[in-house]
Order: C-alpha cells, then sequence, then structure tokens
C-alpha cells in the first residue's frame, strides 16, 4: 500500500464546511461576532474578512478572546490584519483560528482613526475540527 494513500483517505474524509459571518453597521471599538446557523465554531480557517466603512484611517485587529485589544492577553497575540485602510477592503488571510473562550465567536478590534464611522463585516472561512 502507498503511503499516500492515507493522505488521500484524509483529504477526502475530511470536507471542507463553508462558514461566514454578516455584521452589519458595527461601531468601532472590540467587537464579538458571531451568526447562529451560519458559523457556529470555536475553530476556523478564515480566509477573508470584508469591510465596508466610509472612514479613511481605519485599523483592525484579530484578537482570539473577548477580552479586548488594550488587554492582548489571548494565548495567541492579536493579529493586525489591516493598518490605516481607506475605506473597503478585502483582507485575503490563511489564517486558523481558535476562539479561547468557546463561543463561537470571532474577536476583532475595529479602530476608526479618522472619526467613529460603522462598518459592514464579512467573515468567510472553513470549519476546523
Amino acid at each position: 500500500m502507498s503511503p499516500f494513500n492515507n493522505l488521500i483517505n484524509l483529504s477526502l474524509g475530511n470536507r471542507l464546511n463553508y462558514i461566514f459571518i454578516k455584521a452589519l453597521s458595527q461601531s468601532p471599538g472590540d467587537l464579538n461576532l458571531f451568526a447562529h446557523g451560519t458559523w457556529g465554531v470555536s475553530k476556523a480557517l478564515i480566509k477573508l474578512i470584508r469591510v465596508f466603512t466610509q472612514s479613511t484611517d481605519w485599523n483592525l485587529y484579530l484578537l482570539q478572546n473577548n477580552n479586548g485589544h488594550l488587554a492582548n492577553d489571548a494565548n495567541i497575540p492579536e493579529l493586525q490584519i489591516m493598518e490605516s485602510g481607506n475605506g473597503n477592503a478585502n483582507i485575503y488571510l490563511d489564517v486558523p483560528y481558535e476562539d479561547e473562550d468557546a463561543k463561537n465567536e470571532v474577536h476583532l478590534s475595529y479602530i476608526d482613526n479618522s472619526g467613529s464611522n460603522p462598518a459592514d463585516i464579512y467573515i468567510i472561512g472553513y470549519k476546523m475540527t
């Protein structure tokens, strides 16, 4: 038996489960985003975060728990995924993510350096086990 058979069986046995979050009109600050029925997992591979905003200067951080940007006390430190964003953006990622507090949320910190513009945030990924 070829050693590749196990890899083939593993890849065919673990189907990718597409998941997403749609969060409209999010005010700047620490965000704990969830979507019943379309996310519902604590472990995911985040592939894309889309941000729609009128802000001309914004930052976005990916956090592993809901303690916030200032605390930054997760097992894995926050990851800045946008600095000085200007308007809408597609942020392409390939980041394994685990919600440390197991509430099936994605924790972000959206900071608007130009004011207090809200943002529509869409997160697209795959469920991981």
